[in-house]
């Protein structure tokens, strides 16, 4: 096993890029995430909707736009903000407003004028604040209503204030709702984020060792001395890639240990053990995607700098289309479906889905362990590539 313990040597000689990119930058991850938050007892609580902070600047005056504005201040806390632009948008950058509706000038005669020509209704202006999920489900909300105003004005409705009326009467019916006890016991949403912020350390670090690795394995003395060895080319590789899977057991063991060791692992372990072998076991299969990932990066026998630079832009960008920087849900349509061809969104969605398992069953199990084999299928697939690049340049 010479050429496992060198391949591991040299490992250890790059040490420094284990403890930039794996230690410190998980550390960075677990002060973003923020402290732990367990789930509340559903029993003590209960059920109480979440109230963002809104503002409305009507420059209509209509009742239409009266009855809109009234319905937005009662969904949540409103605040003022300046009628102009500059202040729109710094209430929603610096989260002061969640949601922000503006109502422009004659559009409630206009609503009900595409509402009697059955043309499309007028858009409003909405700045929706991109620091939480609020200001989305307060825009959902709010295009409800109107959608329930257009209805009501060109049907039943005679005049502005009947689709008021109407609306709002629509939109006080209440749904009754109730929290059933799960068999799969809740685990902290603290876990879950640092899971999914997790894969950009796991693959910048495993990525660029294993990268630094292979391109100390192919310089041309080390190689020259390798294939004069007593040793099968088959068996050399075998144990080289075996050194680099240390590396990507010991980045998954790493994150794993940070996260259950800040966040009471021991009692999350013995409530939900289903829900965290499945969690564990997507940063698992991601860590595999990240040992060959590194593989073909050494493959192509690129610079320690370019090494760099690959681990750490791919590593971020990979991330963050698994929702690791922003949720997902709220990025356009385009990047929710762009993100569907890379292995972090699958891997994220695993986690996600096995920490919103309510029941421990057969098909409840079987969807989060399809997707904990896509992300295998991308290692077997990633791998597959760098042993046809490698086979190439050992041709040339």
């Amino acid at each position: 096993m010479s050429t496992f313990r060198t391949s591991l040597r040299i490992v250890w000689g790059h040490r420094l890029y284990v403890l930039i990119y794996l230690v410190f930058i998980s550390m960075l991850g677990v002060l973003a995430v923020g402290g732990a938050s367990s789930s509340p007892d559903a029993e003590e609580t209960g059920f109480i909707a979440a109230k963002p902070t809104v503002a409305v600047i009507d420059r209509d005056g209509s009742d239409i736009s009266r009855g809109i504005t009234e319905y937005v201040c009662a969904q949540g806390t409103s605040v003022d903000v300046a009628d102009d632009e500059r202040s729109i948008q710094d209430a929603a950058a610096d989260d002061r407003a969640s949601y922000v509706l503006v109502i422009p000038a004659g559009y409630g005669d206009a609503l009900m004028d595409a509402a009697a020509t059955g043309d499309e209704a007028p858009s409003l202006e909405t700045v929706v604040s991109y620091q939480s999920s609020a200001g989305t489900l307060m825009d959902l909300s709010v295009r409800g209503y109107l959608q329930s105003a257009y209805g009501f004005a060109a049907t039943v409705a005679s005049s502005q204030a009947d689709v008021v009326r109407l609306a709002s009467d629509a939109a006080s019916e209440k749904v009754s709702t109730t929290i059933v006890a799960t068999e799969a016991e809740p685990l902290s949403s603290w876990l879950l984020y640092y899971f999914q912020f997790a894969t950009y350390p796991i693959f910048a670090s495993v990525t660029m060792v294993v990268a630094v690795l292979m391109n100390s394995l192919n310089e041309r003395d080390v190689r020259m001395r390798s294939l004069a060895a007593p040793i099968t080319s088959a068996r050399r590789s075998l144990q080289t890639f075996l050194a680099c899977c240390v590396m990507g057991l010991v980045a998954w063991a790493w994150i794993c240990l940070v996260g259950f060791a800040l966040n009471d692992g021991a009692a999350a372990i013995a409530t939900a053990p289903v829900q965290v072998a499945l969690m564990c076991g997507s940063l698992l299969a991601y860590a595999f995607v990240s040992v060959t990932a590194g593989f073909l990066v050494g493959q192509l026998a690129v610079s320690e700098m370019a090494a760099n630079a690959i681990s750490n832009v791919f590593g971020m960008a990979l991330s963050f289309l698994g929702g690791g920087w922003v949720q997902l849900a709220l990025m356009p349509a385009a990047v929710q479906q762009a993100a569907r061809f890379f292995p972090s969104y699958w891997c994220t969605a695993a986690a996600n889905d096995a920490f919103l398992l309510t029941e421990v069953r057969g098909a409840s199990v079987a969807g989060v362990l399809g997707e904990i084999g896509v992300v295998c299928l991308f290692a077997v697939a990633i791998f597959a590539v760098s042993l046809v690049v490698g086979r190439s340049r050992m041709r040339a």
